[in-house]
């Protein structure tokens, strides 16, 4: 008889455990990115680079598997009128073609959350990179990738907490942002 004592508080807490989560998953929405990303007019110049590593494709996949995990939830919608969605403007590409000899590349881009397809809050951020460990063997789209997923977790933190500021670099190649890839390597 001893034990049904120890049995009911171990039931009690475990249904104080499961009403407290979902209290919390309540409390706080799911926010999905709105695809496809955009790219404002800046970064023409940088076509090739945006066209060559699929910069559009690359954003979405990193930042909606980011949101997906923070959210357990869908990390992508195309649906900007419905609920909370994160909307992301590349607005830079910088950096010359290769790999890390031809100095840091970077991603630069404006992010707003709407819901029902009203702005929130937004905010603007940018990342650099040289490649890590291996950046001397890397090319241009695997210093985007690396910029990519650092943005996707910065985002998702950032969309989780209105007081996250997302770190931004300086941009010391902002410059070379509009120049032609073969301009910005001389």
């Amino acid at each position: 008889m001893k034990q049904f004592p120890v049995l009911a508080a171990a039931l009690a807490l475990s249904f104080v455990a499961t009403s407290a989560d979902a209290a919390r998953s309540a409390a706080t929405t799911q926010v999905s990115l709105l695809t496809p990303v955009t790219f404002a007019p800046t970064t023409d110049p940088r076509a090739e680079v945006r066209d060559e590593c699929k910069l559009g494709d690359m954003l979405a996949t990193h930042v909606g598997d980011a949101l997906r995990r923070v959210n357990r939830g869908p990390g992508t919608t195309n649906d900007a009128a419905q609920g909370d969605v994160l909307r992301v403007t590349v607005t830079t590409i910088w950096g010359a073609r290769g790999n890390n000899w031809t100095g840091p590349k970077g991603l630069g881009l404006d992010a707003e959350i709407l819901h029902d397809g009203v702005v929130q809050r937004k905010t603007s951020l940018h990342r650099t990179t040289m490649g890590g460990f291996w950046g001397a063997f890397k090319g241009i789209c695997g210093f985007m990738e690396r910029d990519s997923v650092s943005i996707g977790k910065d985002l998702a933190r950032w969309s989780r907490d209105p007081k996250f500021e997302p770190p931004s670099e300086d941009v010391k190649a902002a410059d070379a942002a509009g120049e032609p890839a073969s301009q910005a390597a001389n």
